[in-house]
């Protein structure tokens, strides 16, 4: 795994860079879950959780949204979003999302964002991290597993137009 490339989390704070989230996630999207999930409910949760809508409404609740950049890429690379603010109820945090691009898969990237995401929630008192994850997306699991964090338990949540998410909860305690 080559760790060097340097990378740095700049937070979403306009209309342009909240637009921007979507063209980062689709490509990767289009390449994890091309046998996981339909074309259809892919089209559909990307359009649910990449609207500007949802993206503000998040960032009101204290989500915060971050770019990934490379010294090496004149593109982002990825994005991060996690809860600044522990629950109030169970003390943990959740990772909502962490997407690089492809072409950076094993290149340690992704460690450095979960890095990243552990400091944010050591700095907020939280607890624990936790995130949800497609049970067949197994590169995912085994990246999670990896850094430290554990199968909870599981969930599928249906989230309308009949689809759902049938997702490991995943937990890190910190």
């Amino acid at each position: 795994m080559n760790t060097s490339i340097s990378i740095k989390f700049k937070e979403v704070e306009t209309q342009e860079e909240r637009i921007l989230l979507r063209g980062i996630a689709e490509p990767v999207w289009r390449s994890c879950y091309a046998e996981i999930l339909s074309q259809e409910q892919m089209s559909y949760m990307l359009d649910w959780m990449y609207s500007i809508e949802t993206i503000e409404k998040e960032q009101s609740e204290g989500t915060k949204f971050f770019i990934i950049n490379s010294t090496d890429s004149n593109s982002p690379i990825g994005l991060i979003s996690i809860d600044s603010i522990p629950n109030p109820i169970t003390g943990g945090v959740e990772l909502h999302k962490l997407y690089t691009s492809q072409s950076y898969w094993g290149k340690g990237i992704g460690q450095k964002a979960l890095n990243f995401a552990t400091e944010l929630a050591v700095n907020a008192k939280a607890k624990f991290i936790e995130l949800r994850v497609n049970k067949c997306n197994t590169r995912a699991v085994n990246a999670y597993l990896k850094n430290g964090f554990y199968k909870h338990r599981e969930d599928c949540l249906d989230i309308g137009n009949g689809f759902v998410m049938d997702d490991f909860i995943m937990r890190k305690d910190i």
